[in-house]
């Protein structure tokens, strides 16, 4: 490669595993490590002053929070390079990974020539995936979307008004507050949240709730205050 180096930070909580790896990819001449880290919170405070090209996440961060810093890394910065690398190729992992966002998965069973490459791969915008894992990776994404598109035909058989209330759901409204905000009697908000309810197969108004914010039905909410004016203007 030419110009300048590959900035990268490098996020792994076990200290001579960090080190081993900062200093196998410091060797190389157009790669930069800007820092280390040990945690998530160090990582996205790091990341957000010192803007790195690529950031590399071992595995002893890839538990819940490990994860979770993927997806709150993608969520800061969308255009930010991520690559985990992982002890041993663990297919939940990788699948959680690429849901998450990230361009690229590695273990650290591979070589050192092929690590290298994985992180210039990332950086240059390809994705990375392990030869040998990627047909599970497929499989895995398309059954995965057969299952939402199974959720999404399950949303689309409810009314306006009830997507409505669904909507209030998520924002944590009871039926009090429902039925005044849609204009209606608190029997008719109980008898709406109860055919959300059934028609989701959810066991309760929560899970219909969780189930709405997993599978991203209403990411084109205008939000509280002006979903309660519209719903306002056209009462049930």
């Amino acid at each position: 490669m030419s110009g300048s180096r590959v900035r990268l930070l490098v996020a792994e909580s076990r200290a001579l595993h960090r080190a081993a790896l900062s200093a196998a990819l410091a060797a190389e001449t157009d790669l930069e490590i800007v820092a280390q880290v040990s945690d998530e919170m160090e990582a996205l405070e790091r990341l957000q002053r010192l803007e790195p090209d690529v950031v590399c996440i071992g595995s002893m961060v890839l538990g819940r929070a490990g994860l979770a810093l993927c997806e709150q890394i993608k969520v800061a910065c969308p255009q930010q390079r991520v690559l985990v690398i992982d002890d041993v190729g663990n297919p939940a992992v990788l699948l959680a990974a690429v849901r998450a966002g990230v361009e690229g998965y590695t273990t650290k069973d591979t070589s050192l020539s092929a690590l290298v490459d994985a992180v210039r791969k990332v950086y240059a915008g390809e994705a990375v995936v392990p030869p040998a894992m990627l047909q599970g990776l497929l499989r895995a994404l398309t059954a995965s979307a057969r299952q939402a598109d199974e959720f999404y035909e399950l949303f689309l058989r409810l009314t306006t008004r009830e997507k409505q209330v669904l909507e209030l759901l998520v924002d944590g409204c009871g039926n009090r507050m429902i039925a005044e905000i849609l204009v209606i009697s608190p029997q008719t908000a109980r008898t709406h949240i109860q055919n959300v309810v059934r028609k989701l197969g959810a066991h309760s108004r929560l899970e219909a709730a969780a189930m709405a914010v997993e599978h991203g039905w209403l990411r084109g909410r205008v939000g509280n205050g002006a979903t309660r004016s519209l719903a306002a203007r056209h009462p049930g």
